[in-house]
Parts: structure tokens; C-alpha cells; sequence
């Protein structure tokens, strides 16, 4: 039994020799592992697309959006009772009045940049400026007649027994009797937008086909809106068939609202590569700036004729010629918000050995200025349709309100990168 044991010792110690061995390479081998993962990035950056370049790229591209703005209704239409010469209030019917707003038009802009890579760990420095300029209008208009068949009064807005559809004006400070009804009325705004942003970012890859880029940079923008409303008082002639005259009365608005900022932005943007060069993007940023208003409110009221209505003489109002005008300014300081989203496609393609990269991109960009809708709006107490008891006090109003609402853009973008 002793000899047949001595024939299975060298086989136990060759095993033993070799299963050693093997655990000594296996532990080297995770030992370089590890090291391997030690050295390499937990996120890796993404880089330029021209590997071979020298870390530059120069991109731009039009826009074809469309502003709006919150707050911009001019007018009302609707209609009025006038029963009798010396009452001093119309009977006015609101239930199926509308109140009217500019039609906001789309055009064109555009956005320019360049950027560049730094040597540390692939952060990238990008600048871009961005403008838009917007407008909007509207117009309405009537020739009622209230009371056609009263050949006796030279019937317009308030004769015995009259009714009609008449257009009440907004935005009309109650400082020279009373606006009143018209039949024209014509509203044009008018917006100009430049952005200009100043970005530290890092792209990097999460996963083969994903990647992200946090970055935080500084943004100062001008912002300017122009508002002009114009409305006119027709003179009728006397008779069965009136029609409107020469113009009883002209009151045209001129309101401007400036603002500047400056402050900081946060932002991230995806990508989400699709292969063969495509990807589909996303970016979102919000910023937070420090602004100064400067608003401007003008108000010309002119009456180029003598006798405008007997419904106006009834209640005691001068019917002299007169031409005035009304200026109200204010500065105001307040912190501005802005919201940037944004979505589109994308193909690059490298070019002349690497040195050379072209990315074409095609979104649709949202943005919202919060609050940036403001126009000094001066008004009395008293409504802007009701007819007040004359003569007005001497004490009384204007109260001056901020309307603030947010103001938009939304549209189409494309633009080139050329990377280098």
C-alpha cells in the first residue's frame, strides 16, 4: 500500500503547482484591471468630431419664429343703447362683445457662434449672439349708425333712441373727457430680441450611444417692445342714409418698453446618437438676469372739428377744436426669468482626414420671458366703457398699472457647425 502512494504524490503536487500559478495570474489579471479602470474616465468626454483638428468650431444658422406677448388686447366690440338726450351713461351690451388682439406674424432671425475646446479634461468655451425682431397688428372697424331714420340729429355714438355696434378703445388714459365709442381702431407691435450668451460646458459619453452636456455661463439680453394704437371718431351726415364724414376725432398711443439684463445660466443638453452620423438632440437652460426697465406712455387726443355729436353736447362736454398730449415715463429694476427649450436632428460627418468636421442640425426652439410684457397703462377709476357724471373732479386719477404678462418665442432653427 506505502509503494502504489508514492505513485500519486507527483501528479498532487503538479495539480497544486499549477492551480497556484493559475490564481497568481488571476489576481494579476484583476489587479491590471482595476488599475486599467483607475486610469480611464468614469465619463469619458465626447470631443470634437475633427479628432485631427485643432479644437475650434464656428457654427450659425437662420431662425423662422414667431413673438408674441401677453396683455395685448385694444379693443372691444359690442353694443350700445343711447335712450335719451340728457341721460349721461350708454346702455352697453357686453354678452357677446369680444375683445380683440394683434395678430402675431412670423419671421426671420438668426444665430452666429464660435467655441473651442480646453486642455482640461475636454471642457469646451462657446459664445453665440441671437436676434429675432417680431410684430404683430390689427384692425378693426365700423360705420353703425344708431339711429339712421332720425333725420332730425345728426346721428353718431349717442343720439335719441339710438343703438348700434360700436368699438370701445383700451389703453386710452381718461385725461380729456372721455374716449368714447369709435369706429376705427388699429393696434402694431412691434419686438426686438438679442441674446448674447457666453457658455463652459462638458460633453460626455454615459453609454455607448448617449451622451450629456451639463454647462454654466453668463447671459445679458435687450429685449424691446414698441405698442402703437390709433383710433378714430367718424363725423356722420344727417339723414335716412348716413354715412361717416370727415374724421370727428383722432387718439393715438405710442407705448415703449426697453430692458436690459445681465446674469447667470444653467443648462443641459443631450444627444442620442442613432448611427451613420444621425443623432437626435435636446436642450433645455434657464437663466436668471438682473433687469432695468425704461417705459414710455404717450397719449394724443385731437377733435379737428367743431360740432362732433349732440349726444356729446347733451352731456356737457365742450365741443371746442382741441389737440393734447399726455407723457408718462418710469424706470423700474426687478429680476427677470427665462426659460430656453429646445429639440431637433442632427448628422455630422468628418471630413479630410478627421481634421475636419460638418454637423447640420434642424429644431424647434421655445422660449419664455417671464413677465417681460409690461406697458404703463394710466386709467382712472372708473371703467374704460362707462360714461363718468361730468364735469370730471380735478382730483381724480390717473392710477398707473403695470401690466405684466410673459412674452414668447417659438419656431424653426437650422443651423451648420463647421468643426476644425
Amino acid at each position: 500500500m506505502k509503494i502504489r502512494s508514492l505513485f500519486f504524490l507527483p501528479p498532487v503536487f503538479c495539480l497544486s503547482f499549477l492551480c497556484a500559478n493559475g490564481s497568481n495570474i488571476q489576481n494579476q489579471s484583476l489587479e491590471e484591471r482595476v488599475t486599467a479602470l483607475e486610469n480611464r474616465p468614469i465619463t469619458p468626454p465626447v470631443g470634437s468630431c475633427a479628432k485631427q483638428g485643432i479644437g475650434m468650431y464656428m457654427f450659425g444658422g437662420p431662425i423662422f419664429a414667431r413673438a408674441s406677448a401677453d396683455g395685448l388686447d385694444y379693443a372691444i366690440i359690442g353694443d350700445y343703447n343711447y335712450n335719451a338726450p340728457d341721460s349721461e351713461s350708454f346702455t352697453l351690451d357686453l354678452t357677446a362683445g369680444k375683445a380683440h388682439t394683434p395678430k402675431f406674424h412670423w419671421g426671420w432671425g438668426f444665430v452666429v457662434g464660435l467655441g473651442g475646446y480646453l486642455p482640461h479634461d475636454g471642457w469646451d468655451l462657446s459664445s453665440q449672439w441671437k436676434r429675432f425682431h417680431g410684430k404683430a397688428s390689427g384692425h378693426l372697424s365700423t360705420d353703425s349708425d344708431p339711429d339712421p331714420n332720425n333725420v332730425a340729429i345728426a346721428a353718431n355714438f349717442g343720439a335719441a333712441s339710438g343703438t348700434g355696434t360700436y368699438i370701445s378703445p383700451f389703453w386710452v388714459a381718461k385725461l380729456f373727457d372721455v374716449p368714447r365709442l369709435v369706429n376705427r381702431a388699429a393696434a402694431h407691435w412691434h419686438y426686438r430680441f438679442d441674446v448674447w450668451d457666453l457658455d463652459l460646458g462638458r460633453e460626455f459619453l454615459v453609454s455607448k450611444f448617449l451622451s450629456l452636456k451639463p454647462y454654466v455661463g453668463a447671459r445679458t439680453a435687450w429685449l424691446d417692445q414698441n405698442y402703437n394704437l390709433k383710433f378714430l371718431a367718424l363725423n356722420f351726415t344727417a339723414g335716412i342714409a348716413a354715412e361717416p364724414g370727415e374724421i370727428a376725432r383722432k387718439i393715438g398711443i405710442r407705448m415703449k418698453n426697453d430692458l436690459w439684463g445681465i446674469g447667470g445660466k444653467l443648462g443641459l443638453n443631450t444627444k442620442w446618437m442613432l448611427g451613420k452620423g444621425f443623432c437626435l438632440y435636446s436642450t433645455s437652460a434657464f437663466s436668471v438676469l438682473d433687469g432695468w426697465y425704461s417705459m414710455r406712455y404717450k397719449l394724443a387726443d385731437q377733435k379737428p372739428i367743431r360740432n362732433l355729436t349732440q349726444a356729446i353736447l347733451a352731456i356737457g362736454v365742450s365741443t371746442d377744436p382741441y389737440e393734447s398730449d399726455f407723457i408718462v415715463k418710469k424706470h423700474l429694476h426687478t429680476v427677470v426669468t427665462i426659460a430656453d427649450l429646445g429639440i431637433g436632428f442632427c448628422w455630422e460627418k468628418p471630413f479630410c482626414q478627421d481634421r475636419v468636421c460638418l454637423t447640420l442640425k434642424l429644431g424647434y426652439d421655445y422660449s419664455v420671458f417671464f413677465g417681460t410684457s409690461k406697458f404703463l397703462n394710466p386709467q382712472y377709476d372708473f371703467t374704460l366703457i362707462a360714461v363718468p357724471t361730468f364735469p370730471l373732479s380735478g382730483s381724480e386719477g390717473p392710477n398707473f398699472f403695470i401690466d405684466g404678462g410673459n412674452t414668447t418665442l417659438s419656431g424653426l432653427s437650422a443651423s451648420a457647425s463647421l468643426a476644425f
